[in-house]
């Protein structure tokens, strides 16, 4: 069978969540029919031969090296700073800002390049064609009640320029997947879902009137929020 030695650069969704750089440049055995088998690659040393082959116009910038210097330097900042959240929220807090601007760079790029993804198969890993949806994404929120009584605000998550909902969202910081199509929170919303998870609002689980009051009046200035009867609702009456 012919076979054709072929290098694609590939998002790997399970060390986004880690905290590890989340692009490699993968190697690819690849036979007349897909899926595609992926080997193992030396990343930092085979980076200069590949330089010239990977479909990305600031490659450069994805470096593994890089990327886990620039996590070493905010290491060092808190050090320095010592600031009064723990070591490991500083870190993924600044890691995650530093990555959004390469997605959202990733994201207007998405005409120009073809960009693919690590999928977990029973044994090994396959790559796949991504789609890193441009479109915007519209948030709804929904209250929600636990058997526990406590009350949380659940995001529901809709492709802006369809207005449909998006089918099966799991969230990854500002990633939302939906199958092989990846979409790119705006800062707006990821500040906003970032501030829902906060201990700030939290506080108010069991406590519906200064939940309604501290977290849902502001939420509902710019987005639906479904509240479902779980709050009491004050009325006043005139007379006719």
């Amino acid at each position: 069978m012919e076979q054709t030695m072929n290098f694609k650069l590939c998002f790997n969704l399970e060390n986004f969540q880690n905290q590890k750089p989340p692009f490699e440049v993968c190697f690819i055995n690849k036979f007349n029919t897909p899926p595609y088998e992926i080997e193992k690659l030396d990343y930092l040393n085979l980076f200069e031969e590949l330089k010239g082959k990977i479909e990305y116009h600031f490659a450069e910038h994805l470096l593994h090296r890089k990327l886990l210097n620039k996590k070493h330097e905010f290491e060092q900042q808190y050090l320095k700073l010592n600031p009064e959240i723990s070591r490991q929220e500083y870190v993924s807090k600044n890691w995650y800002k530093h990555l959004y601007g390469i997605f959202k760079a990733l994201q207007s790029a998405q005409e120009s390049m073809k960009c693919y993804a690590k999928v977990k198969d029973v044994a090994s890993y396959r790559i796949s064609s991504v789609l890193f949806e441009s479109a915007k994404i519209r948030l709804e929120f929904h209250v929600v009640k636990d058997e526990d009584e406590a009350l949380y605000i659940v995001p529901q998550f809709y492709n802006e320029s369809s207005n449909e909902l998006i089918d099966a969202a799991q969230r990854y910081e500002f990633l939302i997947q939906s199958g092989l199509t990846i979409y790119v929170l705006n800062e707006k919303e990821y500040r906003t879902l970032q501030l829902l998870e906060s201990k700030k609002a939290l506080q108010y689980r069991h406590s519906p009137d200064l939940l309604s009051h501290h977290v849902l009046e502001d939420l509902e200035k710019n987005y639906t929020v479904h509240r479902h009867n779980y709050f009491n609702e004050v009325s006043i009456e005139t007379e006719p």
